[in-house]
């Protein structure tokens, strides 16, 4: 079975949407302008953190815990693994 038909699977895309939105549950909104923050790395050295999705207009940053970044990264992992199906 291809990408494409394994897209048509309503098992496939109600584990995604699901994993979506565990993410989502887990990502803070910014406290300046009430959107929802993304994950930004620095250059050097690569390090992660909370910034906020309408940059450049806001420029609200946090500082991710560990935490949020080892259930985050784990989430990602869950979604790369069922896209590479």
């Amino acid at each position: 079975m291809n990408l494409f038909e394994q897209m048509k699977q309503p098992a496939f895309t109600n584990e995604i949407i699901e994993l979506e939105k565990k993410k989502d549950r887990y990502t803070p909104t910014c406290k300046k302008c009430g959107k929802k923050m993304v994950v930004r790395k620095k250059r050097k050295p690569k390090q992660a953190f909370w910034g906020c999705s309408s940059y450049p207009d806001c420029r609200y940053t946090e500082i991710m815990t560990s935490l949020e970044k080892f259930i985050i990264t784990r989430i990602d992992n869950q979604i790369k693994k069922l896209w590479s199906r």
